[in-house]
Order: structure tokens, then sequence, then C-alpha cells
């Protein structure tokens, strides 16, 4: 079965201080946009890659929270995780309160996942059905009544499953049906690396 599986616990002060920074802020939905950052931030000018324009974190949709600190902290998260791993492409990924990304499979890709944060309502879905768009309609009908999809989502087969990543873990993603659905009022902060 393809799962969704946790490979190491990462153990450096820039983490620590991404995580309290996340855990403690009161999200301010006036100051902070309120769709998700997906940004490109690192590229090996070797792999193949789409059209993504490649910015530096300093740039990112964290801009918005005037902490120049906490941007120093992620750089120096980004060069360990380049230093650990042969990194070809990186995303950092900010899902403010009630937002999502769809079911998908990364096909054939080697993704892995950090959680900066933690919260008992991070959602993340995975499943070994081929059940992509039934999956993401259901969703989409019970977005703003999360709980309800979750029951149907757990009694619907038994490979599927609803975790909330730990903080400062890597996962890997290998070919599950996967997605994910912040519904805390905090900001979930993610990194996307592909090796």
């Amino acid at each position: 079965m393809e799962k969704i599986q946790k490979i190491l616990e990462i153990n450096h002060p820039s983490f620590d201080y991404v995580k309290n920074f996340f855990e403690s802020l009161n999200f301010d939905d006036i100051s902070f946009p309120k769709n998700i950052g997906n940004d490109f931030i690192y590229y090996d000018n070797v792999s193949p890659k789409s059209i993504e324009i490649l910015v530096g974190v300093e740039s990112t949709s964290l801009r918005y929270l005037q902490n120049d600190i906490l941007i120093e902290k992620i750089k120096e998260s980004v060069e360990y995780i380049k230093e650990n791993f042969n990194v070809k492409l990186m995303w950092l990924m900010v899902y403010p309160p009630k937002t999502y990304i769809d079911f998908h499979v990364d096909n054939k890709k080697n993704r892995h996942l950090i959680s900066f944060n933690k919260h008992e309502r991070f959602f993340s879905y995975e499943s070994n059905c081929d059940k992509e768009f039934i999956y993401n309609q259901k969703y989409k009908e019970n977005i703003n009544n999360i709980d309800e999809f979750n029951s149907f989502f757990i009694k619907d087969d038994l490979s599927n499953e609803i975790t909330n990543l730990e903080s400062n873990s890597v996962y890997i993603f290998n070919n599950t049906l996967h997605c994910f659905y912040n519904d805390s009022n905090k900001l979930r902060v993610n990194l996307v690396f592909e090796v």
C-alpha cells in the first residue's frame, strides 16, 4: 500500500524558531491574503521544471508578516534541507485558515514535505482508491462542514486515512492520492521538495 510516510525528524534551531513562530502567531486575515501561497523557491538549474517563476523567500506570501528574522530562519531551514537532501525543486506552501488543495497524485515524482507547524485541524488525507474525481466533488460539497467529509472519507475505504503531520518532520508521498485542508485559525506552512 502506498502511504505518506515519515522518514526523518529534524532537530535544527532554525526549524524550531519557525515552528514556535507559527504556533504562537494569531492569524490576521486583514493583513494576510486569503489565498494559498504556493511559491517556487529553489531550482537546481539541471532538473526538468515547468514554467514556474523562481522567487526568493523574502518575496513569498510570508512577506505580509513583515518579519525579517522569520525570513532569515526560513532561509536557514531551506539551506539545511539542501545540504541534507539532493534537492531538485522546492516550494514554500502557505495555507491560511479554510484553504486547501484538491485530491491529486504526484505520479513518479519523489516528493517530500516538511510541515513547520502542527495543529489538530491541519488535515492530511491519503487514499489508495482511484476516486480522485469523487473525493474532490464530495470534498468541495462539504468544505464548510469538513467533519462531515472526514466521516464519509474514513468510512468509504479501508485504505483512507486522515492524519495530522508532525512539525519539523520529513514525509514522503510515494504515489498515494492525497490532499490537505487547513480547518484551523492558524497559518499552515510547509516546504515541499523533490529529490
